[in-house]
């Protein structure tokens, strides 16, 4: 019986060999689709699993509430409470914290800039590193990685050997340890004890975020419990604020699960790109969107050939066939079809994976067997699609009448009413991903184009001013380096664009300390500006020349209020109740750095929003000085194209003003590149799935016109014998297939917008909606509709019409 099943379904794909193609190649387009993005969904779901417990153990984050309605989530906690927490509850089993920082590490003369890990001595133990219990609790231990014992010791047994951090601090390599897993939340090379945390005091941190925090709890526990014993912790270490405001309002917990830290952390990753549950559920869509479209071509099609199947099937009941047997055979014939697909499609993701590993930035591997969901995905789609699609016309087809097909060759007309709101709801799905992938792509371009409010072309960074002991060279440098051909400005600063912290802190106005609020600030050197070509909105900017212009000493336990000027951007003067720029010169704003200690700043100047970071987060209000102490980075700016030159004279005069110290140049441009790169990767690749399934729909079209005409070969012979046009003939076919296509449109285009646009709630700066581009994509669609459908209707029309008269 199944042999000849199999034999039948095996003469009747090679008897038609054009339907056979269409629905085979469709689906395997359709299942490797699915397999690819199955991969890239278990890529990014994968992350952490490494970590033991990890159901148990969160990362603490935070949400600094400035009282200014621009509260921002901090991947950092609190420094000082980690081990506090464990000692308080005793649902609290384990704590650990870290910080990386950027250190200049080295042997001997051959120093580097590495970011070194300083975590609490259970910290390789709580992750779950391959690593001896207690190799942190030696003061002078570090752990690195095998990529960097490559680097210092190559060829070499790296442990016991020495590494200096910034030319002072000898540690001796306790471990050498496997480089952390791709997917992991966490960036880290080199692990060192955290009492060397280089900002001495760390642990008494109270209120500043510094650490990354992790806690593990007690089995089946929800760490909202901690949200109140923190506020108590807080509380108790530090004073309250203006108006006994309470210092633990300013700071609110947020627990994140470790393995959800990638993907679900509203602050993000520390030190690597972070990933984002709204592109795996736009993945996992349309994938689901594909396999629909997959699963309406099949039904579509074998509708279509029920009627050239009519005869045979009126003969097998004839012969004795009962319905069951017929229902066994055209679902076998269905399930073969999708197994060939399945088969057709492991060779086209074999053949594309490197090609889509590229265009993600991944390393992607593929084995049907050796991971099981892998195999379970393609056998679950397979038999879905195999079952769903061959479902209909196997009923259908088994329910004919052999009396009346063997007598009219055809079947029920139901059928037709079936075709058109397939076709319906197939090109509703295209429309709604052609609407989609074109708001996705103006969004994205959008945030590739936009201008962030100063020119990041043209400037290099030199890092660590102050780790490496150079605050009291800047002016040397900014001298030296200045001398460079093609060097047009040099300028130190606390902060730059692309840095991911900012520095936060409470103001207020002249006589109403009471009424605090929060505001960032940056200190730089005057060049800043010029540096970085920022535009005035009103008043100037920073003077070298003006003695109010720059702070030399800032006394925290002293009693006196020192003047210096600043200026705002303009989201800080606009918070301030000054909508006009101009209104804020000669304003006051007062820094409160003690009990009687203050720091008053007089506005001179206004300039336009800079974004420091990407345009998923908000301008913050923000306020610039010039304050030496806080310098961390030195800015060039450069307008040469010997670019090779430049950075050879750069390196020889680092050397001989720091000689030892690691130059360690980033360029500012490939640094904001970078926001976006991960996430421009993956919306090209979103494009891609969205375009093959328009595709697919396509393709099923132009298989029902093709039978649709054959069908209609009698009809359209006689129609050319009583003079039709081949252009009447074409409108014919065009007016039975654009009927459900502008139905969907109707659907479509209200569903596609309602998405997009909560999609797009997602970014602080955002492009608005267009009803043009909605009418495009239907448009679009029927364009597709219409050519897929013309393309064969001119075929059919241009036949002899003998011929045509003569077919059955």
């Amino acid at each position: 019986m199944f042999k000849s099943y199999l034999t039948s379904t095996l003469r009747d794909i090679l008897k038609n060999k054009g339907y056979s193609s269409i629905n085979i190649i469709g689906l395997a387009v359709a299942l490797a689709a699915c397999l690819l993005i199955t991969l890239f969904v278990d890529d990014e779901l994968g992350y952490d699993d490494f970590i033991p417990n990890a159901d148990n153990k969160y990362r603490i984050e935070v949400i600094a509430r400035s009282g200014n309605q621009l509260d921002e989530p901090y991947s950092h906690f609190m420094g000082a409470y980690a081990p506090m927490i464990k000692e308080r509850s005793s649902d609290v089993l384990d704590s650990t914290r870290y910080e990386t920082s950027q250190v200049a590490v080295g042997t001997d003369d051959k120093f580097f800039y590495e970011n070194v890990t300083f975590a609490d001595p259970n910290f390789l133990e709580f992750m779950g590193f391959d690593a001896p219990a207690g190799v942190l609790d030696d003061q002078q231990a570090i752990v690195i990685n095998r990529t960097t014992a490559n680097k210092y010791f190559a060829g070499e047994d790296a442990v016991g050997k020495t590494l200096t951090l910034n030319k002072e601090n000898d540690y001796r390599v306790a471990y050498v340890m496997p480089d952390m897993p791709r997917k992991s939340h966490m960036a880290i090379e080199m692990i060192a004890p955290y009492h060397q945390v280089r900002q001495e005091g760390v642990n008494r941190e109270f209120m500043s975020m510094n650490n990354a925090t992790y806690v593990e709890l007690r089995d089946g526990l929800s760490p909202d419990f901690l949200t109140g014993l923190i506020a108590t912790l807080i509380d108790e270490n530090v004073q309250p604020g203006n108006a006994g405001t309470k210092a633990s309002s300013f700071r609110e917990p947020v627990f994140v699960a470790v393995g959800d830290v990638y993907l679900k952390s509203p602050a993000g990753t520390i030190g690597k790109a972070s990933g984002d549950i709204n592109i795996v559920v736009g993945f996992i869509s349309v994938a689901v969107l594909i396999v629909i479209i997959a699963t309406v071509n099949y039904i579509n099609l074998a509708t279509a050939r029920a009627m050239k199947r009519a005869r045979e099937v009126g003969i097998r009941k004839v012969m004795g066939a009962t319905k069951s047997q017929l229902i066994t055979q055209f679902l076998g014939e269905s399930l073969v079809i999708t197994i060939i697909s399945s088969l057709i499609a492991i060779v086209f993701v074999e053949l594309t994976l490197p090609i889509f590993n590229d265009a993600l930035g991944r390393d992607i591997m593929f084995d049907l067997f050796a991971n099981p969901l892998n195999f379970i995905v393609l056998l679950l789609i397979s038999v879905f699609i195999g079952l769903v699609a061959g479902l209909y016309p196997a009923f259908y087809l088994s329910s004919f009448n052999p009396a009346a097909v063997l007598k009219s060759e055809k079947g029920n007309s139901s059928s037709i009413f079936l075709r058109q709101f397939l076709v319906f709801l197939q090109f509703s799905i295209a429309i709604t991903l052609i609407a989609g992938t074109t708001v996705i792509v103006r969004q994205t371009i959008y945030a590739n184009s936009m201008d962030p409010g100063y020119e990041k072309e043209g400037v290099l960074l030199i890092r660590n001013l102050r780790q490496n002991g150079l605050l009291d060279q800047v002016e040397m440098l900014d001298q030296q380096l200045s001398t460079i051909d093609g060097v047009t400005h040099v300028t130190a600063s606390q902060f730059v664009p692309t840095d991911p912290y900012d520095f936060t802190t409470g103001m207020f106005l002249p006589g109403k300390r009471n009424d605090g609020f929060g505001m960032s600030i940056l200190s730089h050197q005057p060049d800043f500006f010029e540096t970085y070509q920022l535009q005035l909105a009103a008043g100037r900017g920073l003077d070298e020349s003006i003695p109010l212009d720059k702070v030399e000493e800032i006394d925290r336990d002293g009693d006196a209020t020192v003047q210096t000027n600043a200026f705002l951007n303009r989201s800080s003067a606009r918070f301030m109740g000054w909508v006009d720029p101009e209104d804020a010169i000669n304003k006051q704003i007062v820094w409160s750095l003690g009990e009687t200690s203050f720091l008053e700043f007089t506005i001179v100047g206004v300039i336009e929003d800079v974004h420091l970071r990407s345009i998923h987060n908000p301008v913050r209000p923000m306020l610039y000085f010039n304050f030496p102490d806080f310098y961390r980075t030195l800015s060039i700016r450069f307008a040469t194209d010997d670019y090779a030159s430049l950075i050879a004279d750069l390196e020889k005069k680092w050397a001989d003003i720091a000689p030892g110290v690691p130059l360690g140049y980033q360029i500012l441009s490939e640094r904001v590149d970078n926001f976006y790169a991960s996430e421009n990767r993956q919306v090209k690749v979103f494009v891609t799935f969205a375009f093959i399934a328009i595709i697919i729909s396509a393709v099923g079209l132009l298989g029902l016109t093709a039978f649709s005409a054959e069908r209609r070969t009698k009809e359209i012979g006689i129609r050319k014998v009583l003079g039709a046009r081949t252009i009447d003939i074409v409108k014919l076919m065009l007016g039975q297939f654009s009927k459900p296509v502008l139905l969907a449109n109707l659907l479509a285009l209200p569903v596609a917008w309602w998405l997009m646009d909560g999609w797009l709630s997602s970014f602080e700066y955002r492009i608005d909606l267009n009803a043009i581009w909605f009418i495009g994509a239907g448009l679009a669609a029927l364009i597709i509709a219409w050519a897929t459908v013309i393309s064969y209707s001119i075929k059919a029309a241009k036949a002899n019409p003998v011929d045509s008269l003569r077919y059955e």
